[in-house]
């Protein structure tokens, strides 16, 4: 496994052997949180989170930055990708909220993968890596499927999520590989929110 070329050489020796150390054991650590700010919580995860846990891959949704804000979205030891919220809430173009992020840990042969095309439904964010894990490939897929409500005229969008669509076209992209699928997609049920029909 080869170790990024920016890493200062005794860094990747050290990455290498505890990476070695970490594969051997078989356990890949992922956290998933919908964390709704990052700029917020990123402290919070970098002095208690990833100090405590030490996690392989970090899957957050609603990191609510933006693209004006995307180079805020840096973890120390990590490799990061953002995916931002593309669909607006209104005919005002309003575009805050939502939005993912996927950090891999440093010394982790890993490949930020492109959208995917879920036909009529544009309303669900999701994002992928594809990680080597001793001898396998996994696909690592976060989902943030936004809660639509149409409340006083607030949000114009409409649901086309079904499960069906999202999990399945994340899988039959790459049906070779091992899968892990994760994130928020408000499943909501009508026994504890009475709005939900």
């Amino acid at each position: 496994m080869n170790i990024n070329n920016t890493i200062p050489a005794e860094r990747a020796e050290s990455l290498q052997n505890n990476l070695q150390n970490d594969q051997s054991s078989d356990k890949l650590r992922i956290v998933q949180l919908n964390i709704n700010s990052f700029a917020k919580w990123k402290p919070e995860l970098e002095n208690d989170l990833i100090k405590k846990q030490n996690p392989d891959v970090i899957l957050l949704q609603e990191i609510n930055l933006g693209l004006e804000n995307n180079h805020s979205a840096k973890l120390k030891g990590y490799s990061v990708s953002c995916r931002h919220r593309t669909l607006p809430r209104q005919d005002n173009g309003d575009l805050r909220g939502g939005g993912l992020l996927i950090a891999v840990r440093d010394g982790i042969e890993h490949k930020f993968l492109g959208d995917l095309d879920f036909g009529v439904d544009k309303e669900t964010e999701v994002q992928q890596v594809e990680i080597k894990w001793g001898r396998e490939s996994v696909v690592i897929s976060n989902i943030y499927r936004p809660p639509i409500w149409n409340v006083d005229g607030r949000d114009n969008r409409v649901s086309n999520f079904t499960a069906n669509n999202i999990f399945g076209t994340c899988y039959n992209t790459y049906p070779t590989h091992h899968h892990v699928i994760a994130g928020d997609i408000n499943g909501h049920h009508y026994l504890w929110d009475s709005w939900v029909s």
